[in-house]
């Protein structure tokens, strides 16, 4: 489990990126993180209206085992997307936690209750996804 805890948004805006490399980008960039601390685990957190789901499937895939879970604040709940219900089971398959939740508040709370973040960080991980 990761016993370092934090938060970093790889966010891109329009402006500043062509959308077609916005995956690409967002990709490479979690890929030297995690690169850079072998001993870490990860837990990734995103957005679905980000494209966020296909990001983190490839770096779960391209990563093997260094991923515990992704979350994704889902922007519209009563409208499921089949393509991400697709890659959930699809990560969910390779052993790795994915689910969509109403605010990163909940994803914090989840991390937290299995034990990935610890009592000191929890509060301060609230305070940054509220």
């Amino acid at each position: 489990h990761p016993n370092v805890v934090q938060i970093m948004d790889f966010g891109v805006d329009d402006d500043k990126l062509l959308k077609e490399g916005h995956t690409s980008y967002k990709v490479d960039r979690i890929l030297r993180l995690v690169d850079a601390h072998p001993s870490l685990s990860f837990l990734l957190v995103g957005d679905s209206g980000q494209r966020d789901a296909w990001v983190f499937e490839e770096v779960v895939k391209r990563r093997e085992g260094r991923v515990e879970a992704c979350w994704l604040r889902d922007l519209d709940p009563s409208d499921p997307d089949p393509d991400i219900e697709a890659i959930e089971a699809r990560v969910r398959a390779r052993g790795v936690l994915m689910r969509r939740v109403p605010h990163l508040g909940e994803a914090a709370r989840d991390a937290f209750d299995r034990g990935w973040i610890d009592e000191p960080h929890r509060d301060a991980v609230l305070r940054t996804v509220s």
